[in-house]
């Protein structure tokens, strides 16, 4: 059995600094690169550092941002798959519902954090994963 590690908190942004240096770790095993998945809104580049500041302290070399839509990009599918973590933003909890859950985007993180992908979730992201 794949060891599985799912991060789930119940405020935004950052990583405590254990559970951010553990989450870096175990992303550096692979390719080092974080999916962020994120519901798209004016400053959201400004906000992605409260997400990557402490993990690239530890390792993480590589972030790709995919804001969420109704239907992905072949693109976005294979870029998610190729990463070694993903963080699931916070925000409109039903339009994550909406854009993860029962879709193909749900699937393959499910696929993944089943083979050992770690998972985070952060407030709506949490509550959806």
């Amino acid at each position: 059995m794949t060891d599985r590690h799912l991060f789930l908190f119940g405020g935004g942004a950052p990583f405590n600094a254990s559970l951010g240096e553990k989450f870096a770790a175990l992303s550096t095993n692979g390719s080092s690169k974080a999916a962020i998945l994120f519901i798209e809104q004016d400053g959201w580049k400004e906000y992605m550092p409260k997400y990557t500041d402490l993990l690239e302290q530890h390792g993480v070399t590589d972030f790709t941002y995919f804001p969420l839509t109704s239907s992905p990009s072949i693109e976005f599918i294979g870029q998610l798959r190729s990463a070694s973590g993903i963080i699931i933003s916070g925000g409109d909890t039903e339009l994550y519902r909406d854009y993860i859950v029962d879709t193909k985007v749900g699937q393959i993180i499910k696929e993944m954090y089943a083979e050992g992908i770690p998972v985070a979730g952060f407030s709506a992201g949490s509550l959806i994963t």
